[in-house]
């Protein structure tokens, strides 16, 4: 069973993206199974770890939230693909730092400013996309209640 914080959070994030109108080709959660449009998102747990144990099985823990974003490469030239990825991270990152209120007991960003993004290829149902990757660290708090 999922973390009920945590899935509230990949939620959110979904909700934010589906409303930022910057992914025409969808935005779930998980990665896609089937090719998305040309322009799409996908909201995917990263890596964790224990930050803190609390009350006997209970912790503190750093999580890793990732929004995946993919841009069809033979949908646009080559420098349009670039400058849209720029557009994607111009846009999203002050999404993240002031409109993303989890307003949640016992989640917490871990730190603004570790908020980074790495780009590459990855193939999905025989597409190439341009990838883009947002790491969202967050901390997330079992006992808050």
């Amino acid at each position: 069973m999922a973390s009920p914080k945590l899935k509230t959070a990949l939620d959110k994030i979904n909700n934010l993206l589906a409303a930022s109108g910057l992914f025409p080709g969808g935005v779930q959660i998980g990665e896609p199974k089937k090719a998305p449009g040309d322009v799409a998102a996908a909201i995917i747990i990263g890596n964790g770890s224990i930050e803190e144990l609390r009350y006997g099985t209970q912790s503190l823990d750093k999580r890793e939230i990732i929004i995946r974003v993919y841009i069809n490469m033979l949908g646009s030239p080559e420098e349009d693909i670039e400058f849209l990825l720029d557009e994607i991270w111009v846009t999203v990152k002050p999404l993240l730092l002031a409109d993303l209120e989890l307003a949640l007991t016992g989640i917490y960003y871990a730190e603004p400013s570790g908020i980074t993004y790495s780009c590459g290829y990855v193939q999905v149902d025989q597409t190439v996309f341009r990838q883009m990757d947002i790491s969202i660290p967050m901390l997330i708090d079992d006992a808050a209640t």
